[in-house]
């Protein structure tokens, strides 16, 4: 492979993964020295494959959504996330999250609640300390390496967090899935991975249950788990 097309193509993917990225940001991730890659963020720039904010932070281009169908992409997924949390939702009756992690942000795109009087509020909110906190938001940040999560960190002053929740991250990225118990084990949240067909993780489905209620075994709430999230992998 020609190397600056190989260099380019891991720029394109840092900048979908963590933007809005400064150059340092940028430098620090993808370990290119300087010159370079601010040649290669001039050329992409100009080509409109990446933007330019107004505080010097990188995002994904105009050109580059255009030439990728992006929109009909998220549509798509946004609909199979949608199917499968009301199929999921069905069989445990209680609250299924879908989310995604994008421009530095958890966000959800589909969130089915539970039909009980008593129930777990999860936020939708994007605030980024939700990510250590819910466990779709664990999950998806456990994807990160150390380097992206101190960024992650530095830039939303969050480090005191991520010292806090460390052992968790571990622990969730050699499990392959997220458990988090909140309170005086009040409630319990799970979450596990949605694939493309590279293999990498493009967003987390989950569920929240008060502890009181949810009897299901861990195993078996998994193998759902995972039933629901190869129905909306691609």
């Amino acid at each position: 492979m020609i190397k600056v097309l190989e260099k380019t193509d891991t720029l394109l993917s840092l900048v979908a993964e963590h933007a809005p990225v400064s150059f340092t940001e940028l430098q620090s991730i993808s370990g290119l020295n300087k010159a370079t890659l601010s040649q290669i963020l001039k050329s992409m720039t100009e080509l409109a494959w990446l933007k330019r904010d107004d505080d010097s932070r990188f995002r994904i281009g105009t050109r580059i959504s255009s030439l990728a169908g992006s929109k009909d992409i998220n549509l798509r997924l946004r609909d199979k996330c949608r199917e499968a949390a009301t199929r999921l939702n069905e069989e445990l009756n209680e609250l299924v999250t879908v989310a995604v992690f994008t421009e530095g942000e958890r966000r959800v795109i589909t969130k089915i609640e539970a039909n009980h009087l008593v129930q777990v509020n999860e936020s939708t909110s994007s605030s980024p300390i939700l990510m250590f906190h819910t466990a779709t938001g664990l999950l998806l940040l456990s994807q990160l390496d150390d380097n992206a999560l101190s960024i992650f960190a530095g830039r939303h002053h969050l480090e005191a967090q991520l010292a806090e929740h460390r052992e968790n991250l571990d622990q969730t990225r050699r499990n392959g899935y997220s458990k988090l118990i909140s309170g005086q084990e009040d409630s319990i949240a799970m979450a596990v991975g949605v694939y493309d067909k590279s293999g990498r993780m493009i967003a987390a489905i989950g569920f929240s249950a008060p502890c009181y209620r949810f009897t299901l075994e861990e195993t078996a709430a998994l193998a759902l788990l995972n039933k629901y999230a190869k129905e909306i992998s691609f």
